[in-house]
């Protein structure tokens, strides 16, 4: 190929034959001098991108009575990358998230959660110089829109006050007052 980039109708060149190493040989491995090769050195061949997927972490949360969630500090994975790219590859660039959203399934707490990203186009930005690194159309990226996170328990004060009373010879209390100290509405 002319280069090592995923595109279709590339030109391919057979430097075997140009370097005289290719021959016809017969079933004993003699060589078969009785033919005059005829070549066609224009052969084109595609080479297609590679899948690749692109994930993401969300964060934990404490309680908050919605289903609001965030990505993680941590960047995105580019999965299924060749070994060599993987490196300069995510130095080389990155997605732009600037319009994604990520809800919870749901508001409950629990762990293991489904955290769901909307709003995102998987299409790569480059920050630096190709300088060896592959392009984005080597890969045929597709984005794993969803991931785990925990809702925690919130924690919640309740406090109290009694009325005083006057002697009557039993227990019973009268509550004066009632506090939620920490409750989502």
């Amino acid at each position: 190929f002319d280069n090592r980039h995923a595109t279709t109708g590339k030109p391919v060149a057979w430097d075997d034959y140009a370097n005289g190493l290719i021959s016809v040989v017969d079933a004993t491995g003699a060589i078969k001098s009785n033919y005059a090769f005829v070549h066609n050195l224009a052969a084109t061949a595609t080479i297609n991108p590679k899948p690749a997927t692109i994930t993401f972490a969300a964060k934990n949360k404490q309680y908050d009575a919605t289903t609001d969630a965030a990505r993680a500090d941590d960047p995105f994975v580019f999965v299924g990358l060749i070994a060599a790219n993987e490196e300069p590859f995510a130095e080389a660039f990155t997605l732009d998230d600037t319009s994604m959203s990520y809800a919870f399934s749901d508001k409950n707490v629990g762990e293991g959660k489904t955290v769901t990203a909307t709003g995102y186009a998987v299409s790569l930005v480059t920050s630096a110089s190709e300088g060896g690194v592959s392009v984005p159309g080597d890969y045929a990226f597709t984005f794993a829109n969803t991931a785990k996170a925990d809702i925690t328990k919130k924690p919640m004060t309740i406090s109290y006050t009694t009325k005083d009373k006057v002697y009557d010879a039993n227990t019973v209390a009268t509550r004066e007052t009632f506090d939620y100290a920490g409750l989502c509405t």
